[in-house]
């Protein structure tokens, strides 16, 4: 018999990662976890208490969904001596009664008063350079983890995959439901990664990963008044783990509200679920999370989000279309990308099938952006990892593009990388290159430091608090480092967290949040950066908390450094080329080119001067071998690509609309002019 494990019951007394207990809705649903017996054990013990068993919570072993059978009342009270019940069976080691969280969605609304200039619309992520590759998300499975989505919406329904679709917070098969005032963020979200429609006249965006597989996950409730999102935590557990070994990324544009005074994030069973997805989905190479980072703004900090500071995730940010900061992205030393919200290939989007939108603002666009690119990384090369994916985030994102290398920092590993940016604006072209010829990185090693003894301490506005760690470890090249407190603080916005590391990096793992004015705590918060990456974590840590007006000492204990890397640089890092090519790359060969300085041969890769006879410039060199095509009367033709991988030929005398799905190109001798609209001369 299995030795009893201390059960811990989970209610309003105890839960402290929230900030909005006092006030929480609980309802019918309780996560128990069972330590032996099995599913049997389960349906016993959940009888005997007056439940229904509805099995076990995504793919967590011994982790049950119990309902009760008979319904709350009105209050929706705290079920405290039943929670106690069911922790004194010996089997029960965990208890937890779900309670309704106000969840936020991280597009913008019109009505925010925060203004957003656009910039350049010349600004690109160079995704049309990555569509030349003959990539559009081919059999990648992206879901879209949000709120009612407009699934027959003419740019989705071709790509709309029901087998990968669910609505997690009725438990049931996702039902259509055409309400425009829940479906809009979701809706738009989705179209940017997978809207397939090609046509100017019959859609005002061509989605990124344009022949993906588009999944629905719906996770939100609404409060009485119908203003507020809420989840609960096996809701959102649900979600995310829901047809995990068919889907490769999930796409999540929501998290805690952007305040500046809210700390919260993932709760026990969705923390398992994000740990567990990324070692057992997609047939063990990990789903993918991406997450925005939030639009609370420079007062804010996603460090308080455990959703986009979590190392599971890959946590985006926005920035305008002329790659300056965005009034409304909040910096944290966890989020690893940008995206312009503002791009030149998504001119438009809608969520109604007669008009167009404007374009979708906020970190979710971003995200949902970065979701996309992604897909097409993995229709390139489908055996990367979780890990590989961020790795080629950090050593393809382009720093140069930021227009704000005031804001950069070089770690010691000589990555460019900040708060603001993480390591840069997503770059499509670098990224599916890469990804081409991408070798898995080795098994990630996790290495809890030790820790020297009296971690507990105080800091005022004239004692900070400082510890030293000196870590001698396995781990030699650094991933993320992860770094537990207890804080209790008043007000809590006047704490700012500093971390420096062996190599002389001095991170800002929390900035001060003004709009977090009332006493409060940060109960064994994990705060995680990625801004080491690539460094060797051995030898002195020096952690930092100031208390920044405060007249208040705070009480800190720190409870866990935790380092996450591999043994030795993994060998593909050590092939990373300059990140211009003006011909082959070095000894390694024109295929590790992530980008060109002129052009690159559309058949075969390589990085060229310029165009050899017989070719035309359209970003690549092309010619019939690398585009086949029907014979055309006129020299100007274009191609579509009806199917995955299969490449069917047309003709047209005036083509006025290029997009890669319908790509404008001249007969042999022939170039396109700088409007992509007709054809004249002789291409050298």
């Amino acid at each position: 018999m299995a030795t009893k494990q201390h059960c811990v019951f989970v209610c309003a007394a105890f839960f402290t990662l929230a900030t909005h207990i006092a006030t929480a809705n609980y309802t019918a649903d309780w996560a128990v976890e069972i330590n032996e017996g099995g599913e049997g054990m389960a349906h016993t013990i959940a009888r005997l208490y007056g439940f229904r068993n509805l099995g076990k919570i995504g793919g967590l072993e011994n982790v049950y969904h119990f309902e009760k059978i008979s319904p709350l009342n009105d209050t929706q009270r705290a079920e405290s001596d039943l929670g106690r019940h069911l922790c004194s069976e010996p089997s029960v080691v965990l208890a937890e009664q779900q309670f309704q969280e106000e969840r936020e969605v991280k597009s913008l609304p019109s009505s925010s008063g925060i203004h957003q200039p656009e910039g350049s619309h010349n600004f690109s992520v160079s995704i049309e350079r990555a569509w030349n590759q003959s990539l559009s998300g081919c059999n990648v499975s992206v879901a879209v983890v949000d709120d009612l989505i407009e699934v027959n919406h003419t740019d989705l329904r071709s790509n709309f995959a029901p087998n990968i679709s669910y609505d997690a917070f009725h438990r049931m098969g996702l039902v259509y439901e055409r309400e425009q005032r829940y479906t809009k963020q979701g809706t738009t979200c989705s179209r940017i990664i997978a809207s397939s429609s090609p046509m100017a006249n019959e859609s005002c965006v061509l989605g990124i990963a344009y022949k993906s597989n588009f999944g629905a996950l719906r996770i939100f409730g609404y409060d009485k008044e119908n203003t507020k999102r809420y989840a609960t935590d096996i809701t959102e557990a649900i979600a995310l783990s829901y047809k995990r070994e068919i889907i490769d990324i999930y796409s999540n544009c929501w998290g805690a509200p952007d305040t500046g005074a809210d700390v919260s994030g993932p709760k026990t069973i969705t923390r398992r679920i994000l740990a567990d997805g990324v070692t057992e989905g997609r047939d063990g190479k990990g789903s993918i999370f991406v997450w925005a980072n939030g639009n609370g703004g420079p007062n804010d900090d996603c460090a308080a989000d455990g959703y986009a500071s979590s190392p599971y995730t890959i946590s985006v940010g926005a920035i305008r279309g002329d790659g300056r900061p965005s009034e409304y992205d909040e910096p944290c030393s966890a989020k690893l990308t940008v995206a312009p919200v503002t791009n030149g290939i998504m001119r438009n989007t809608a969520t109604d099938e007669t008009e167009c939108d404007i374009v979708l603002n906020g970190t979710s666009a971003a995200a949902s952006m970065v979701s996309g690119i992604i897909a097409l990384a993995l229709e390139a090369n489908p055996s990367l990892t979780w890990r590989d994916v961020q790795y080629l985030i950090v050593y393809t994102a382009n720093p140069n593009l930021t227009n704000d290398t005031d804001n950069l920092t070089w770690n010691g590993a000589g990555r460019a990388v900040s708060r603001q940016y993480g390591f840069g604006v997503m770059d499509a072209e670098a990224m599916v290159t890469r990804a081409r010829h991408w070798i898995n990185v080795p098994p990630q090693l996790i290495d809890p430091a030790c820790m020297p003894p009296n971690q507990s301490g105080k800091a005022s506005k004239s004692a900070p608090f400082s510890t030293t760690l000196n870590y001698t470890g396995k781990i030699s090249y650094l991933e993320h480092v992860v770094v537990v407190i207890s804080i209790s603080a008043d007000p809590r916005g006047d704490i700012q967290i500093y971390l420096e590391s062996p190599a002389g990096t001095n991170v800002t793992l929390l900035q001060n949040r003004p709009n977090d004015t009332e006493a409060g705590k940060y109960n064994k918060w994990p705060f995680m950066s990625v801004m080491f990456w690539g460094e060797n974590p051995n030898g002195n840590w020096t952690l930092t908390i100031s208390n920044r007006n405060s007249a208040v000492e705070a009480n800190i204990t720190v409870e866990k450094f935790e380092f996450h890397g591999v043994l030795y640089t993994p060998m593909v890092i050590t092939r990373i080329p300059k990140h211009d090519c003006e011909r082959a790359c070095a000894a390694e060969g024109f295929e590790y080119c992530d980008s060109c300085k002129n052009f690159r041969n559309a058949h075969t890769r390589e990085c060229i001067d310029t165009c050899p006879p017989g070719y035309y410039k359209l970003d690549y060199c092309y010619n019939d071998e690398s585009e086949p095509i029907e014979e055309c009367e006129s020299p100007l033709k274009y191609k579509i690509e009806d199917e995955c991988n299969i490449n069917n030929g047309g003709c047209e005398q005036d083509c006025t609309y290029a997009y890669t799905s319908r790509k404008c190109s001249c007969e042999n001798g022939y170039m396109l002019d700088a409007n992509r609209k007709n054809c004249s001369g002789y291409s050298t």
